[in-house]
């Protein structure tokens, strides 16, 4: 009983970061008009599309907790995004806010504490140096990783576009 509640824990969960950017959606595909190659995709981005900077978040996320809110890593970071207590700490000292690590496991503030960081040492959003700021210590692999969920995520809501185009 307690793993059928928490995998739709799991469900909601995912369902909510999903509909948190769901205001969004992909309309194009390739330059040929096909999806034969996910690394040629072309969006045309359009009032219910994901930003690039959205599907990289999401692709972070997926990335951090594999899709587990409760994630706990070895080396104690927790939540969605992985967050670490230094991670708190900087943003505190940085805003004067009063976020505690705890906050890590709720997804808005999790968020919030993302965007916090990047407003401060990325405000022109620039996705390899977002990865660099949240976990600067990976290798080459972890971007490469990031990035080729990204494709995925495109591709979910290149789907999800067309699905959502034959119920119009």
């Amino acid at each position: 009983m307690k793993e059928k509640i928490r995998d739709w824990v799991y469900v909601l969960l995912f369902a909510g970061i999903v509909s948190l950017f769901s205001f969004i959606k992909p309309v194009n595909v390739d330059k040929d008009n096909n999806i034969d190659s996910l690394s040629n995709i072309e969006y045309v981005f359009i009032k219910d599309t994901l930003t690039e900077w959205q599907v990289f978040v999401m692709a972070l996320v997926e990335v951090e907790c594999e899709r587990n809110p409760n994630a706990k890593s070895n080396k104690n970071a927790i939540g969605p995004f992985q967050i670490t207590e230094v991670y708190v700490s900087e943003i505190n000292r940085l805003y004067n806010t009063n976020f505690i690590f705890e906050d890590a496991w709720d997804l808005n503030k999790s968020i919030k504490m993302f965007e916090l960081m990047n407003d401060y040492y990325n405000p022109n959003r620039d996705i390899d140096k977002a990865i660099q700021i949240h976990n600067p210590g990976a290798g080459s692999w972890y971007a490469k990783r990031i990035k080729e969920r990204m494709k995925l995520i495109k591709f979910s809501e290149l789907v999800r576009s067309e699905l959502t185009n034959l119920n119009s």
